[in-house]
Protein backbone atom coordinates (compact mmCIF):
# COMPACT_ATOMS: atom_id res chain seq x y z
CA UNK A 1 0.00 0.00 0.00
CA UNK A 2 2.01 3.15 -1.25
CA UNK A 3 0.48 6.49 -2.39
CA UNK A 4 2.54 9.52 -3.68
CA UNK A 5 0.71 11.90 -2.00
CA UNK A 6 -0.56 12.19 1.39
CA UNK A 7 -4.39 12.99 1.16
CA UNK A 8 -6.25 14.90 4.30
CA UNK A 9 -6.62 12.85 7.36
CA UNK A 10 -10.09 11.84 8.66
CA UNK A 11 -9.32 9.61 12.20
CA UNK A 12 -12.19 7.74 14.22
CA UNK A 13 -11.67 5.71 17.35
CA UNK A 14 -14.68 3.68 17.74
CA UNK A 15 -14.26 0.70 20.32
CA UNK A 16 -11.91 -0.49 23.01
CA UNK A 17 -10.54 -4.10 23.16
CA UNK A 18 -9.63 -4.35 26.88
CA UNK A 19 -8.74 -7.07 28.39
CA UNK A 20 -7.18 -8.12 32.42
CA UNK A 21 -3.34 -7.60 32.49
CA UNK A 22 -1.15 -10.05 30.93
CA UNK A 23 -4.52 -12.80 29.92
CA UNK A 24 -5.86 -11.45 26.44
CA UNK A 25 -8.69 -13.70 24.46
CA UNK A 26 -7.95 -15.37 21.48
CA UNK A 27 -9.35 -14.23 19.48
CA UNK A 28 -11.08 -10.61 17.73
CA UNK A 29 -13.56 -9.69 15.34
CA UNK A 30 -14.20 -6.33 13.96
CA UNK A 31 -16.96 -5.52 11.36
CA UNK A 32 -17.69 -2.31 9.90
CA UNK A 33 -18.96 -0.62 6.66
CA UNK A 34 -17.91 1.79 4.37
CA UNK A 35 -18.57 3.80 0.80
CA UNK A 36 -15.68 4.91 -1.60
CA UNK A 37 -16.26 7.24 -4.23
CA UNK A 38 -12.60 7.11 -5.39
CA UNK A 39 -11.99 10.66 -4.49
CA UNK A 40 -10.12 9.67 -1.21
CA UNK A 41 -8.16 6.74 -2.39
CA UNK A 42 -8.90 4.15 0.44
CA UNK A 43 -8.07 4.32 4.06
CA UNK A 44 -6.49 2.26 7.12
CA UNK A 45 -8.18 0.64 10.29
CA UNK A 46 -5.47 0.26 12.74
CA UNK A 47 -5.75 -1.30 16.13
CA UNK A 48 -4.10 1.01 18.50
CA UNK A 49 -2.39 0.19 21.96
CA UNK A 50 -5.03 1.07 24.08
CA UNK A 51 -4.90 4.05 26.93
CA UNK A 52 -3.44 6.79 24.88
CA UNK A 53 -4.10 6.04 21.11
CA UNK A 54 -0.94 6.60 18.76
CA UNK A 55 -1.82 6.07 15.20
CA UNK A 56 0.25 5.89 12.75
CA UNK A 57 1.26 9.22 11.24
CA UNK A 58 0.63 8.67 7.25
CA UNK A 59 -2.21 6.31 6.72
CA UNK A 60 -1.17 5.11 3.41
CA UNK A 61 1.78 3.30 5.76
CA UNK A 62 0.82 2.57 8.89
CA UNK A 63 3.50 1.32 10.16
CA UNK A 64 4.35 1.82 13.76
CA UNK A 65 5.94 -0.28 16.78
CA UNK A 66 3.73 -2.58 18.58
CA UNK A 67 0.72 -1.89 15.84
CA UNK A 68 -1.36 -4.34 13.85
CA UNK A 69 -3.43 -1.89 10.92
CA UNK A 70 -5.45 -3.36 7.35
CA UNK A 71 -5.03 -1.05 4.71
CA UNK A 72 -7.46 -0.70 1.99
CA UNK A 73 -5.79 1.07 -1.27
CA UNK A 74 -7.52 2.47 -4.57
CA UNK A 75 -4.20 3.53 -6.23
CA UNK A 76 -1.63 2.18 -7.50
CA UNK A 77 -1.80 3.56 -11.15
CA UNK A 78 0.39 2.00 -13.47
CA UNK A 79 3.77 3.91 -14.82
CA UNK A 80 3.33 6.51 -17.73
CA UNK A 81 3.05 4.89 -21.34
CA UNK A 82 6.50 5.47 -23.47
CA UNK A 83 9.64 5.48 -22.00
CA UNK A 84 10.72 1.09 -21.68
CA UNK A 85 13.23 1.93 -19.42
CA UNK A 86 11.29 4.31 -17.32
CA UNK A 87 8.91 1.84 -16.73
CA UNK A 88 11.29 -1.33 -16.20
CA UNK A 89 13.24 0.50 -13.80
CA UNK A 90 11.47 3.24 -12.26
CA UNK A 91 9.61 3.14 -8.59
CA UNK A 92 5.71 2.35 -9.96
CA UNK A 93 5.60 -1.25 -10.11
CA UNK A 94 1.98 -2.04 -11.52
CA UNK A 95 3.55 -1.94 -14.70
CA UNK A 96 0.69 -4.62 -16.11
CA UNK A 97 -2.07 -2.48 -15.50
CA UNK A 98 -3.70 -4.83 -12.75
CA UNK A 99 -6.78 -3.93 -10.91
CA UNK A 100 -6.26 -1.04 -8.29
CA UNK A 101 -8.23 -2.47 -5.17
CA UNK A 102 -5.53 -3.67 -2.62
CA UNK A 103 -5.64 -4.80 1.29
CA UNK A 104 -2.49 -4.65 3.09
CA UNK A 105 -1.73 -6.39 5.98
CA UNK A 106 0.93 -4.37 8.72
CA UNK A 107 2.61 -5.23 12.33
CA UNK A 108 4.57 -4.20 14.43
CA UNK A 109 5.84 -1.43 12.10
CA UNK A 110 6.16 -3.33 8.70
CA UNK A 111 4.31 -4.45 5.66
CA UNK A 112 3.89 -8.23 5.82
CA UNK A 113 1.26 -8.95 3.07
CA UNK A 114 -0.55 -6.77 -0.17
CA UNK A 115 -3.30 -8.43 -2.07
CA UNK A 116 -6.05 -7.48 -4.75
CA UNK A 117 -9.65 -8.06 -3.47
CA UNK A 118 -11.72 -9.29 -5.78
CA UNK A 119 -14.90 -7.41 -4.70
CA UNK A 120 -14.93 -3.79 -6.25
CA UNK A 121 -13.95 -1.55 -3.14
CA UNK A 122 -15.17 1.72 -4.90
CA UNK A 123 -18.93 1.35 -5.12
CA UNK A 124 -22.16 3.50 -5.37
CA UNK A 125 -23.21 1.96 -2.20
CA UNK A 126 -21.80 0.69 1.25
CA UNK A 127 -19.39 -2.51 1.51
CA UNK A 128 -19.29 -4.60 4.23
CA UNK A 129 -15.73 -5.86 6.05
CA UNK A 130 -14.54 -8.40 8.49
CA UNK A 131 -11.85 -8.35 9.91
CA UNK A 132 -11.10 -11.76 12.29
CA UNK A 133 -7.46 -12.66 14.07
CA UNK A 134 -7.19 -15.75 15.88
CA UNK A 135 -4.25 -16.23 18.37
CA UNK A 136 -1.82 -18.84 18.68
CA UNK A 137 1.24 -20.18 19.51
CA UNK A 138 4.01 -17.62 17.53
CA UNK A 139 1.51 -15.56 16.01
CA UNK A 140 -1.94 -15.07 14.99
CA UNK A 141 -4.44 -16.18 11.57
CA UNK A 142 -5.51 -13.04 10.23
CA UNK A 143 -8.88 -13.30 7.81
CA UNK A 144 -10.13 -10.27 5.92
CA UNK A 145 -13.57 -10.10 3.91
CA UNK A 146 -14.63 -7.38 1.75
CA UNK A 147 -18.07 -6.90 0.31
CA UNK A 148 -19.52 -10.91 1.30
CA UNK A 149 -16.74 -11.94 -1.66
CA UNK A 150 -13.98 -14.60 -1.46
CA UNK A 151 -11.31 -13.84 1.11
CA UNK A 152 -8.78 -11.56 0.49
CA UNK A 153 -7.02 -13.58 3.25
CA UNK A 154 -8.13 -16.47 4.94
CA UNK A 155 -6.84 -17.21 8.02
CA UNK A 156 -2.84 -16.06 6.76
CA UNK A 157 -0.59 -16.50 9.43
CA UNK A 158 1.51 -13.71 10.79
CA UNK A 159 4.34 -14.22 12.54
CA UNK A 160 4.93 -13.11 15.90
CA UNK A 161 1.20 -11.32 16.23
CA UNK A 162 0.86 -11.08 20.09
CA UNK A 163 -2.41 -9.81 21.60
CA UNK A 164 -2.67 -6.38 23.31
CA UNK A 165 -5.31 -4.09 24.39
CA UNK A 166 -6.20 -2.28 21.74
CA UNK A 167 -8.80 0.19 20.23
CA UNK A 168 -9.74 0.56 17.08
CA UNK A 169 -9.26 3.70 14.90
CA UNK A 170 -10.36 4.47 11.28
CA UNK A 171 -7.86 6.16 9.62
CA UNK A 172 -8.99 8.43 6.60
CA UNK A 173 -12.65 7.11 7.00
CA UNK A 174 -15.87 7.75 8.86
CA UNK A 175 -17.47 4.39 9.04
CA UNK A 176 -20.80 3.44 9.71
CA UNK A 177 -22.25 0.18 11.91
CA UNK A 178 -19.28 -0.88 13.23
CA UNK A 179 -19.11 -3.62 15.99
CA UNK A 180 -15.93 -5.32 18.01
CA UNK A 181 -15.97 -8.41 19.62
CA UNK A 182 -13.71 -10.67 21.76
CA UNK A 183 -14.43 -14.04 22.78
CA UNK A 184 -12.57 -17.54 22.69
CA UNK A 185 -11.17 -17.83 26.36
CA UNK A 186 -8.04 -16.23 27.52
CA UNK A 187 -4.61 -16.75 25.73
CA UNK A 188 -0.90 -15.51 27.17
CA UNK A 189 2.01 -15.49 24.82
CA UNK A 190 4.97 -16.88 26.41
CA UNK A 191 8.48 -15.40 25.20
CA UNK A 192 9.89 -18.04 22.94
CA UNK A 193 13.15 -19.93 23.50
CA UNK A 194 15.73 -18.06 20.66
CA UNK A 195 18.78 -19.73 19.20
CA UNK A 196 20.51 -17.59 16.81
CA UNK A 197 22.16 -19.76 14.13
CA UNK A 198 23.93 -16.94 12.36
CA UNK A 199 25.39 -13.93 13.07
CA UNK A 200 25.58 -11.23 10.59
CA UNK A 201 27.65 -13.66 8.29
CA UNK A 202 29.75 -11.33 5.46
CA UNK A 203 28.86 -13.16 2.64
CA UNK A 204 30.48 -11.98 -0.72
CA UNK A 205 31.79 -13.41 -4.29
CA UNK A 206 34.39 -14.54 -2.34
CA UNK A 207 33.17 -16.30 0.35
CA UNK A 208 29.02 -17.03 -0.71
CA UNK A 209 27.97 -19.65 2.53
CA UNK A 210 28.50 -20.10 6.28
CA UNK A 211 27.80 -22.81 8.58
CA UNK A 212 27.17 -22.71 12.10
CA UNK A 213 26.56 -25.98 14.44
CA UNK A 214 23.87 -25.03 17.14
CA UNK A 215 21.81 -26.84 19.63
CA UNK A 216 18.12 -26.50 19.37
CA UNK A 217 15.93 -27.59 22.34
CA UNK A 218 13.42 -30.62 22.39
CA UNK A 219 10.95 -30.81 20.64
CA UNK A 220 8.40 -32.06 22.82
CA UNK A 221 5.51 -28.95 24.12
CA UNK A 222 6.72 -27.10 20.74
CA UNK A 223 3.72 -25.30 19.38
CA UNK A 224 5.55 -23.16 16.84
CA UNK A 225 9.12 -22.46 15.08
CA UNK A 226 9.49 -19.12 13.54
CA UNK A 227 12.47 -18.73 11.16
CA UNK A 228 13.79 -14.93 10.76
CA UNK A 229 16.00 -14.17 7.91
CA UNK A 230 17.79 -10.91 7.87
CA UNK A 231 19.54 -8.83 4.87
CA UNK A 232 21.66 -5.98 5.95
CA UNK A 233 24.20 -4.13 4.48
CA UNK A 234 28.03 -4.99 4.68
CA UNK A 235 31.00 -3.45 4.98
CA UNK A 236 30.54 -2.01 1.46
CA UNK A 237 27.17 -1.30 1.63
CA UNK A 238 24.02 -3.17 -0.67
CA UNK A 239 24.55 -5.65 -3.25
CA UNK A 240 22.65 -4.38 -6.29
CA UNK A 241 21.80 -7.48 -7.61
CA UNK A 242 18.73 -10.44 -7.51
CA UNK A 243 20.09 -13.72 -6.86
CA UNK A 244 19.23 -17.24 -4.88
CA UNK A 245 20.10 -17.67 -1.88
CA UNK A 246 18.87 -21.05 0.88
CA UNK A 247 19.10 -21.89 4.77
CA UNK A 248 19.48 -25.15 5.17
CA UNK A 249 19.38 -27.41 8.40
CA UNK A 250 21.37 -31.10 9.01
CA UNK A 251 19.31 -34.22 8.69
CA UNK A 252 19.70 -37.32 11.04
CA UNK A 253 21.94 -38.54 8.25
CA UNK A 254 24.17 -35.37 7.96
CA UNK A 255 22.85 -34.35 4.98
CA UNK A 256 21.81 -30.59 4.57
CA UNK A 257 17.74 -30.33 3.50
CA UNK A 258 16.73 -27.21 2.37
CA UNK A 259 13.94 -25.47 4.38
CA UNK A 260 13.68 -21.87 2.54
CA UNK A 261 14.93 -20.04 -0.40
CA UNK A 262 14.87 -16.91 -1.03
CA UNK A 263 16.17 -14.58 -3.13
CA UNK A 264 18.20 -11.16 -2.34
CA UNK A 265 16.15 -8.21 -3.57
CA UNK A 266 18.15 -5.09 -5.76
CA UNK A 267 20.27 -2.96 -3.36
CA UNK A 268 17.72 -2.26 -0.13
CA UNK A 269 18.37 -4.59 3.54
CA UNK A 270 15.11 -6.96 4.30
CA UNK A 271 13.61 -9.62 6.65
CA UNK A 272 11.73 -12.54 6.14
CA UNK A 273 9.73 -14.59 8.93
CA UNK A 274 9.17 -18.14 8.08
CA UNK A 275 6.78 -20.82 9.99
CA UNK A 276 9.24 -23.33 9.81
CA UNK A 277 6.80 -25.88 12.03
CA UNK A 278 6.48 -28.47 9.59
CA UNK A 279 10.97 -29.01 10.31
CA UNK A 280 10.63 -29.23 13.90
CA UNK A 281 12.11 -32.97 13.54
CA UNK A 282 15.36 -31.69 12.52
CA UNK A 283 15.09 -28.60 14.41
CA UNK A 284 15.73 -30.35 17.53
CA UNK A 285 18.97 -31.54 19.41
CA UNK A 286 23.04 -31.01 18.02
CA UNK A 287 22.38 -29.42 13.98
CA UNK A 288 24.44 -27.63 11.78
CA UNK A 289 22.66 -24.64 9.78
CA UNK A 290 23.90 -22.97 6.74
CA UNK A 291 23.45 -20.14 4.79
CA UNK A 292 24.02 -19.03 1.19
CA UNK A 293 23.56 -16.50 -1.47
CA UNK A 294 24.64 -16.00 -4.72
CA UNK A 295 26.31 -12.41 -4.87
CA UNK A 296 28.04 -10.03 -7.26
CA UNK A 297 29.60 -7.32 -6.02
CA UNK A 298 29.13 -5.75 -2.51
CA UNK A 299 27.43 -8.69 -0.75
CA UNK A 300 25.92 -8.91 2.63
CA UNK A 301 25.39 -9.53 6.03
CA UNK A 302 23.20 -12.56 6.62
CA UNK A 303 21.85 -13.33 10.03
CA UNK A 304 19.18 -16.58 10.71
CA UNK A 305 17.48 -17.04 13.56
CA UNK A 306 15.27 -19.39 15.02
CA UNK A 307 12.30 -18.99 17.97
CA UNK A 308 10.50 -22.10 19.47
CA UNK A 309 7.07 -21.29 20.81
CA UNK A 310 5.28 -23.50 23.10
CA UNK A 311 2.43 -24.51 22.80
CA UNK A 312 0.14 -27.88 21.68
CA UNK A 313 -0.52 -29.25 18.03
CA UNK A 314 -3.07 -31.21 17.03
CA UNK A 315 -1.00 -32.87 14.58
CA UNK A 316 2.85 -32.90 15.53
CA UNK A 317 5.32 -33.51 12.85
CA UNK A 318 7.99 -36.43 13.21
CA UNK A 319 9.63 -37.17 10.17
CA UNK A 320 11.31 -34.95 7.20
CA UNK A 321 11.85 -37.45 3.71
CA UNK A 322 13.65 -35.96 1.12
CA UNK A 323 12.76 -36.53 -2.26
CA UNK A 324 14.77 -34.23 -4.65
CA UNK A 325 17.13 -31.21 -4.41
CA UNK A 326 19.01 -29.63 -7.18
CA UNK A 327 19.09 -27.50 -10.13
CA UNK A 328 18.64 -28.93 -13.32
CA UNK A 329 18.63 -27.93 -16.54
CA UNK A 330 15.52 -27.20 -18.47
CA UNK A 331 14.12 -27.48 -22.00
CA UNK A 332 17.22 -29.59 -23.41
CA UNK A 333 15.99 -32.15 -25.51
CA UNK A 334 19.46 -34.45 -24.67
CA UNK A 335 18.87 -34.14 -21.13
CA UNK A 336 15.11 -33.91 -20.13
CA UNK A 337 14.57 -33.08 -16.51
CA UNK A 338 12.48 -36.16 -15.74
CA UNK A 339 15.62 -38.27 -15.77
CA UNK A 340 16.99 -36.36 -12.91
CA UNK A 341 13.57 -36.73 -10.80
CA UNK A 342 12.74 -40.42 -10.17
CA UNK A 343 9.98 -41.69 -8.53
CA UNK A 344 10.51 -42.36 -4.93
CA UNK A 345 8.65 -44.58 -2.38
CA UNK A 346 8.01 -42.95 1.44
CA UNK A 347 7.39 -45.39 3.64
CA UNK A 348 5.20 -44.50 6.31
CA UNK A 349 4.18 -46.16 10.15
CA UNK A 350 1.11 -47.56 11.46
CA UNK A 351 0.49 -44.40 13.42
CA UNK A 352 1.14 -42.46 10.96
CA UNK A 353 -2.35 -39.72 10.55
CA UNK A 354 -1.04 -37.07 7.82
CA UNK A 355 1.15 -36.33 5.43
CA UNK A 356 2.17 -33.40 3.46
CA UNK A 357 4.42 -32.56 0.55
CA UNK A 358 6.47 -29.30 0.00
CA UNK A 359 8.17 -28.47 -3.00
CA UNK A 360 10.06 -25.57 -3.25
CA UNK A 361 10.68 -24.45 -6.84
CA UNK A 362 11.96 -21.51 -9.17
CA UNK A 363 12.88 -21.12 -12.40
CA UNK A 364 15.81 -18.88 -13.85
CA UNK A 365 18.21 -18.39 -16.68
CA UNK A 366 17.17 -16.82 -19.95
CA UNK A 367 17.51 -17.45 -23.31
CA UNK A 368 16.55 -16.12 -26.82
CA UNK A 369 12.74 -17.87 -25.88
CA UNK A 370 12.97 -16.16 -22.41
CA UNK A 371 12.77 -19.57 -20.94
CA UNK A 372 13.29 -20.54 -16.87
CA UNK A 373 13.22 -16.93 -15.59
CA UNK A 374 10.14 -15.88 -17.56
CA UNK A 375 8.47 -19.19 -18.83
CA UNK A 376 4.76 -20.01 -17.23
CA UNK A 377 4.87 -23.55 -17.34
CA UNK A 378 2.68 -26.27 -15.50
CA UNK A 379 4.08 -28.90 -13.19
CA UNK A 380 2.21 -31.64 -11.63
CA UNK A 381 2.55 -34.52 -8.55
CA UNK A 382 1.64 -37.79 -8.65
CA UNK A 383 1.26 -39.72 -5.34
CA UNK A 384 -0.96 -43.05 -5.34
CA UNK A 385 -2.42 -42.30 -8.53
CA UNK A 386 -4.00 -39.05 -7.96
CA UNK A 387 -2.93 -36.08 -9.41
CA UNK A 388 -2.21 -32.42 -8.68
CA UNK A 389 -0.96 -29.60 -11.04
CA UNK A 390 -0.76 -25.83 -11.21
CA UNK A 391 1.42 -23.22 -12.65
CA UNK A 392 4.65 -22.01 -11.95
CA UNK A 393 4.20 -18.42 -12.29
CA UNK A 394 4.31 -15.09 -10.16
CA UNK A 395 2.09 -12.76 -10.81
CA UNK A 396 1.89 -10.29 -7.60
CA UNK A 397 5.59 -9.26 -7.78
CA UNK A 398 4.88 -5.49 -8.08
CA UNK A 399 2.70 -6.05 -4.61
CA UNK A 400 5.92 -7.30 -2.48
CA UNK A 401 6.30 -5.27 0.90
CA UNK A 402 10.48 -4.94 0.04
CA UNK A 403 9.32 -1.65 -2.27
CA UNK A 404 10.34 0.10 -4.44
CA UNK A 405 13.67 -1.74 -5.33
CA UNK A 406 16.50 -0.99 -8.17
CA UNK A 407 16.02 -2.92 -10.93
CA UNK A 408 12.88 -4.95 -12.77
CA UNK A 409 11.56 -6.35 -9.23
CA UNK A 410 7.91 -5.85 -10.40
CA UNK A 411 8.38 -8.31 -13.45
CA UNK A 412 6.03 -11.64 -13.28
CA UNK A 413 8.30 -14.45 -12.36
CA UNK A 414 8.82 -18.51 -12.73
CA UNK A 415 7.77 -18.71 -8.75
CA UNK A 416 9.82 -16.06 -7.32
CA UNK A 417 10.58 -12.13 -7.43
CA UNK A 418 13.31 -9.83 -6.35
CA UNK A 419 13.38 -9.72 -2.50
CA UNK A 420 10.90 -12.88 -2.24
CA UNK A 421 10.04 -16.02 -3.19
CA UNK A 422 6.86 -17.84 -3.68
CA UNK A 423 6.31 -20.12 -0.84
CA UNK A 424 6.29 -23.73 -1.14
CA UNK A 425 3.56 -25.78 -3.31
CA UNK A 426 1.41 -27.34 -0.27
CA UNK A 427 -0.15 -30.73 -0.88
CA UNK A 428 -2.11 -32.52 1.54
CA UNK A 429 -1.60 -35.84 1.03
CA UNK A 430 -3.61 -37.20 3.71
CA UNK A 431 -6.65 -38.36 1.53
CA UNK A 432 -4.00 -40.83 -0.22
CA UNK A 433 -2.13 -41.97 3.13
CA UNK A 434 -2.64 -45.36 4.46
CA UNK A 435 -0.60 -45.51 7.31
CA UNK A 436 2.02 -48.69 7.20
CA UNK A 437 1.69 -48.77 3.30
CA UNK A 438 4.36 -46.47 1.01
CA UNK A 439 3.61 -43.50 -0.65
CA UNK A 440 4.95 -43.01 -4.25
CA UNK A 441 5.66 -39.99 -5.45
CA UNK A 442 6.76 -38.77 -9.16
CA UNK A 443 6.82 -35.01 -10.37
CA UNK A 444 7.16 -33.63 -14.15
CA UNK A 445 7.45 -30.77 -15.55
CA UNK A 446 5.68 -28.98 -18.46
CA UNK A 447 7.93 -30.35 -21.38
CA UNK A 448 9.63 -27.60 -23.42
CA UNK A 449 12.21 -27.87 -26.16
CA UNK A 450 14.67 -24.48 -26.55
CA UNK A 451 15.98 -23.87 -29.23
CA UNK A 452 19.27 -24.09 -29.03
CA UNK A 453 21.19 -25.74 -26.44
CA UNK A 454 24.44 -22.90 -26.09
CA UNK A 455 24.73 -20.00 -23.92
CA UNK A 456 22.27 -18.48 -21.18
CA UNK A 457 20.68 -22.04 -20.10
CA UNK A 458 17.66 -22.80 -18.51
CA UNK A 459 17.18 -24.25 -15.72
CA UNK A 460 14.84 -24.87 -12.17
CA UNK A 461 15.76 -25.00 -8.99
CA UNK A 462 13.81 -27.82 -6.52
CA UNK A 463 13.90 -28.65 -3.47
CA UNK A 464 11.24 -31.28 -2.65
CA UNK A 465 10.20 -33.43 0.96
CA UNK A 466 7.69 -35.31 2.40
CA UNK A 467 6.39 -34.70 6.25
CA UNK A 468 5.01 -36.97 8.06
CA UNK A 469 2.87 -36.50 11.16
CA UNK A 470 1.45 -37.94 14.14
CA UNK A 471 -1.41 -37.33 16.67
CA UNK A 472 -0.86 -34.91 19.15
CA UNK A 473 -1.79 -33.62 22.78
Amino acid sequence: MRLRHLLPLALLLVSAGSARAGSFRRQCDAWWSFRLDGSSHGYALELVPGGKPQVAADWTKPDAPGLFAVGVSTYDPPPPKGDRRARWFGPLGNIYNRPQREISLHWNGREIANRVCSAALVTPRPQSAHLRIEFRAGGAYVSVVIGGADAVYNRYFVPELTPYAWQAAFHNLTPSHVRTRLSGGSFRMRPPIRVQAIDRAFLNPQVTSASNTVTFPPAVGIGRVICTLRLDPGPKGFDAWDRIGQIMVSGDDGKPIEIYRYITPYGTPWQWKMDMTDYLPILTGKRTVTVDSGTYSQGWDVSVRFDFFTGRRKLVPYRVVSLWSGSFPAGDWEKPMDAYLPPVRVPTDAFTAAAKLRLSQTGHGQNEDNLGEFAPLWREVICNGRRWRNTLWTTDNYLNPDRPQMGTWKFDRAGWGPGTVDPPWSIDLTPVLEPGNALLLAYHLQPYRKKTLTSQPANEVLSAQVILYRRGG
